[in-house]
C-alpha cells in the first residue's frame, strides 16, 4: 500500500511546487491552455508538442520541451498512446511521432491501460488529426509495444470543445496481443475544465471503462478517471 501511495506524494508534491513557483512570472510567457491547445486527450496524443522550455505537467504525464518539434514526456501512472517513457516528434501540423519505453512505473486499480503484463517493451505510435473544426477534433493514433509481448492497435480519441473553459473527450482503443493472439478493447470519457481562476491549469473527470479481453469476453471494469495538470 505504501509504494503505491508514495509515487502518488511526490508527484503531488512536484505538481503543488511547480505551480507555486511558477504562478508570478511563467504563467504569462506560456501559451495559455485552452481545449486546442492541449498535448493529450485523457490517454490519446494530440499533434501538439510543447516549445522550448515549456513545461506541462499533470498525474499523467509530464513534459518538458526540447525546442525543434521535440519534447520528453514521462507517465508515472498510466500511460499516454500507451508509452509511459519517450520523446513526440511534430513531423507535421497533423502528424506525431512517439517512441519509448512500454512500462508500468505505477499501478492503478482495475489495471493499465493497453499495457496487459510488467514486463518492459519499445512502444511506438504515430497520431493523425483527421478532423480539426471550431467545435470537434478527431485523432488516430496507430501503436505498438515490441518486447517479451508483443502487440499493436489503433485508438480513437475525439475532443468537442463546447465553450473556452471546458471540453468533452470521448476515446476508444484497440490492442491485439500477438503471443496470447487475444485482442483488447477499451473506452472512456468526461470532461476537461480549465479554471477561469486558476491560468494553465485543468482538471479531468471521466468514466474509463478499462482494458477487457475481447477474444475472451473477460472480466469488464469500470473505473472513475481523474487527472490535474499545469502548464508553464
Amino acid at each position: 500500500m505504501i509504494n503505491k501511495i508514495f509515487p502518488f506524494s511526490i508527484l503531488l508534491a512536484l505538481l503543488t511546487s511547480s505551480y507555486a513557483q511558477a504562478e508570478s512570472t511563467a504563467a504569462q510567457s506560456a501559451k495559455p491552455l485552452t481545449p486546442d491547445n492541449m498535448n493529450h486527450l485523457f490517454y490519446t496524443p494530440t499533434t501538439r508538442v510543447n516549445d522550448k522550455d515549456e513545461i506541462t505537467i499533470s498525474f499523467h504525464e509530464a513534459a518538458y520541451g526540447l525546442g525543434n518539434k521535440v519534447q520528453v514526456q514521462f507517465s508515472l501512472f498510466d500511460n499516454v498512446g500507451r508509452s509511459n517513457f519517450g520523446i513526440k516528434y511534430q513531423l507535421a501540423d497533423s502528424f506525431v511521432l512517439g517512441a519509448g519505453l512500454g512500462a508500468t512505473f505505477a499501478s492503478l486499480p482495475n489495471g493499465n491501460h493497453g499495457l496487459h503484463s510488467n514486463d518492459k517493451r519499445i512502444a511506438l505510435y504515430l497520431t493523425k488529426q483527421v478532423a480539426n473544426t471550431k467545435s470537434t477534433d478527431v485523432y488516430f493514433t496507430g501503436h505498438t509495444q515490441i518486447g517479451d509481448v508483443a502487440s499493436f492497435g489503433l485508438d480513437l480519441g475525439i475532443n468537442i470543445k463546447q465553450a473556452p473553459n471546458f471540453n468533452i473527450i470521448l476515446e476508444a482503443g484497440t490492442s491485439y496481443d500477438t503471443n496470447s493472439e487475444n485482442l483488447y478493447m477499451n473506452a472512456d470519457g468526461g470532461l476537461r475544465i480549465f479554471p477561469e481562476t486558476i491560468p494553465n491549469t485543468y482538471f479531468d473527470f471521466g468514466l474509463d471503462y478499462s482494458d477487457f479481453n475481447f477474444t475472451l469476453n473477460g472480466e469488464k471494469n469500470i473505473k472513475i478517471y481523474l487527472d490535474a495538470g499545469y502548464h508553464f
